[in-house]
């Protein structure tokens, strides 16, 4: 009998983890769409990361995997970014760049620190706590765009 408390205990203390962690999920959502990931955004040291996939395919990036020094090249336009898996540095064009947190592996897929990523080719990057959510916008709102002057020859807003 003792053993099956013991058992179940365990049980319970290995499931409500999860199940709060269920209930508190990370949204990653780019220009008002929601991204969907096969893996969860994870938050690490106040940090948010996400599986790179996600992040390069909302938005545009090509991608390229070495597996034998485990390092993704993220290219966009004339930006260039490599992330290697456990470095606490990237390398966007050319240049090294402290990261906040390393680069790592959950369930086969790598996890970035997306605001790292988004403002390296100029989005916008915003988090509400309330709803656990990393907001990522291509264009200034149009009331910011006007304090800045930021516009084409229609007077919209140019993209960031």
């Amino acid at each position: 009998m003792r053993r099956w408390l013991a058992v179940l205990l365990m049980l319970t203390m290995m499931l409500v983890p999860a199940l709060a962690q269920a209930e508190t999920a990370v949204r990653l959502v780019v220009d008002g769409v929601e991204v969907q990931t096969d893996v969860a955004p994870v938050l690490e040291n106040d940090r948010t990361l996400v599986p790179i996939r996600a992040v390069t395919e909302a938005l545009g990036f090509e991608v390229e995997w070495d597996q034998e020094t485990r390092t993704a090249t993220l290219t966009k336009g004339e930006t260039t970014i490599q992330l290697t898996v456990g470095s606490p540095e990237a390398v966007v064009n050319g240049e090294k760049v402290a990261l906040d947190v390393a680069p790592f592996i959950v369930s086969d897929r790598m996890m970035v620190p997306v605001r790292f990523v988004a403002e390296e080719i100029g989005l916008l990057v915003d988090w509400e706590q309330e709803t656990r959510t990393v907001l990522i916008t291509s264009q200034p709102p149009a009331d910011e765009a006007a304090e800045t002057g930021e516009s084409d020859e229609d007077g919209e807003a140019d993209e960031a």
